[in-house]
């Protein structure tokens, strides 16, 4: 258990840097990209709707080439962990970064940079949480229990793409709810 928690708590370093990596470009241009995240709800519903899609009718994507980190990963130590914590952060960021780039490049633009340091590590830390969260249940659980939820995956997996589409949707909603009128 010990070696869950410093591994999964490695990869939360190897999130908050990919997080890290993303809110610094809002965050040096936060008065300009600040107009245009409005725009991002609609782009983001698209984004979502479209992976709803893929997940719910079980479409593969090609995986992009990661050879270098792939051969550090399999190795583990602690590189291999805060890798692997870039990576998840990079496919987290795929649906949460409409969301964090609006907070963070508010908190930052309203010139309270203690604040934005705060809540950019708030941030971060809540999203390594599940990552430790699901390690420890790996750990306590153990593999028996785990095959027989993998029996489950396919009802998941099209429950998943529904509620992907429904949030997608729902996005589209908020957009044309909140923001149509004044443009």
């Amino acid at each position: 258990m010990r070696m869950a928690v410093i591994g999964s708590s490695l990869s939360t370093i190897g999130l908050m840097v990919m997080f890290g990596l993303l809110g610094f470009v809002p965050i040096l241009f936060g008065t300009i990209v600040y107009q245009y995240i409005p725009w991002l709800i609609p782009v983001s519903g698209a984004i979502v709707i479209s992976m709803g899609l893929t997940v719910l009718f079980g479409v593969e994507l090609p995986a992009l080439p990661m050879f270098v980190m792939r051969s550090r990963l399999s190795r583990g130590g602690i590189s291999g962990f805060v890798l692997y914590g870039i990576a998840y952060g990079m496919t987290a960021l795929s649906c949460s970064s409409p969301i964090f780039i609006s907070m963070v490049v508010f908190t930052f633009s309203s010139g309270d940079f203690l604040q934005g340091i705060i809540l950019f590590i708030f941030y971060a830390l809540g999203m390594g949480s599940t990552l430790i969260a699901s390690t420890l249940i790996f750990v306590f659980v153990g593999e028996p229990i785990l095959h027989k939820f993998a029996k489950s995956v396919e009802r998941l997996r099209k429950a998943s793409g529904i509620l992907l589409i429904a949030i997608g949707l729902y996005l589209f909603y908020y957009f044309a709810k909140s923001y149509w009128q004044a443009f």
